[in-house]
């Protein structure tokens, strides 16, 4: 596949991920948090053309029509791949090097044809990618091992866990002080005893909102190949994937939500931070309206408040602003909105109704 690197250049960093691999017992877990300004994720099942071959899962996203960049993966091995944002590295001896042209893609190909940790270090050793202008390439396998691809330089495991973010573990000789997500994994599993509850509260603890909110969480189970998936850090609901029965389903990819409920934050984020369709004021509004439903006062202002930013001379996003922060018990703001509300529409007599009675 000649050209595959100059695709990929649109892979860029994400810079608030969290990945670790660890052992509990016989078991090695392996997760991590994807955490992005975008959101329509695919999963996707290789399963294994040869003998030689080992079927693999990944999650990621179309780099270009019908390609496809994965940001995790794991194989029938028990090998686990992550990828992380980083700054600049030392490529000198990389870049003297040829690029990867095979049918799939380098990371792709480096689950399926690999096993172990030190296998997939010394496959990629041989390729330049332009992922390593940006990312780095964490790998850990069944046996406990784990190392991170910086670029020029591997980093490997010296312990029982591993722990990485988006910074450079050669480049720094105080980690606990480099990032606090780094610091806070490291000292949960000092403290906790380690299981399949630590690493789900690990990436709970750690995960980011915004803009470049946690769009899904792994956890892999590398001992029986076993995936538990979170959406959009909502750690209530878990998608239980045994890789080898979902292997025998052939060949396929689909939206990683459609693994998933209905759920809230994913139609908050998309509010506050998706592309905006002509008129989508109305469609925003009984968002917000259904999360009043539920209860979910804040979230609903959440939305209300990105309506107001979306459509700023609409009177009727401010009232529903002002009903929301009324609900809430926040009398002054509500009375705030509602009477912006009327300056746009002097006809509002809702609005006029709750004025007098806030006022």
């Amino acid at each position: 596949m000649a050209g595959a690197g100059t695709l990929l250049l649109t892979v860029t960093a994400t810079q608030a991920c969290t990945g670790f691999v660890f052992k509990s017992g016989e078991i090695v877990y392996a997760g991590g948090n994807e955490d992005y300004d975008f959101k329509e994720f695919n999963i996707w099942f290789e399963p294994a053309a040869t003998e030689d071959e080992y079927g693999s899962v990944f999650i990621g996203y179309e780099i270009a029509e019908g390609r496809y960049f994965p940001f995790h993966g794991l194989n029938t091995a028990g090998l686990y791949y992550d990828s992380f944002g980083s700054g600049p590295k030392d490529l000198t001896e990389m870049r003297k090097l040829p690029q990867y042209d095979g049918e799939r893609e380098l990371f792709e190909d480096v689950l399926m044809k690999t096993a172990t940790v030190e296998e997939a270090i010394e496959f990629l050793s041989g390729y330049y990618h332009e992922l390593y202008e940006q990312n780095m390439a964490l790998y850990g396998d069944a046996a406990g091992n784990a190392a991170v691809k910086e670029g020029d330089v591997v980093v490997r495991s010296d312990d029982d866990d591993f722990v990485l973010t988006n910074f450079m573990l050669s480049k720094t000789d105080k980690p606990l002080e480099a990032c606090d997500r780094y610091r806070m994994t490291t000292e949960m599993l000092d403290a906790g005893e380690p299981s399949l509850e630590l690493a789900r509260a690990i990436l709970s603890n750690t995960h980011n909102e915004g803009r470049n909110a946690t769009k899904y969480s792994v956890i892999c189970d590398l001992t029986n190949q076993i995936m538990y998936i979170y959406y959009f850090h909502n750690f209530e609901e878990v998608y239980v994937l045994n890789l080898k029965e979902e292997l025998k389903q052939g060949r396929r990819r689909f939206p990683l939500k459609d693994l998933f409920s209905e759920n809230w934050q994913e139609k908050v984020w998309t509010v506050e931070y998706g592309p905006r369709e002509p008129d989508e004021e109305a469609e925003i509004n009984r968002l917000g309206y259904a999360l009043l439903a539920h209860d979910l006062v804040d979230a609903a202002i959440q939305v209300f408040t990105a309506n107001t930013e979306h459509y700023p001379n609409s009177w009727n996003t401010w009232d529903s602003l002002g009903e929301a922060y009324h609900l809430k018990g926040d009398r002054q703001k509500a009375a705030e909105y509602y009477k912006r509300s009327v300056e746009l529409n002097p006809d509002n007599t809702n609005g006029k109704k709750m004025l007098e009675e806030l006022e």
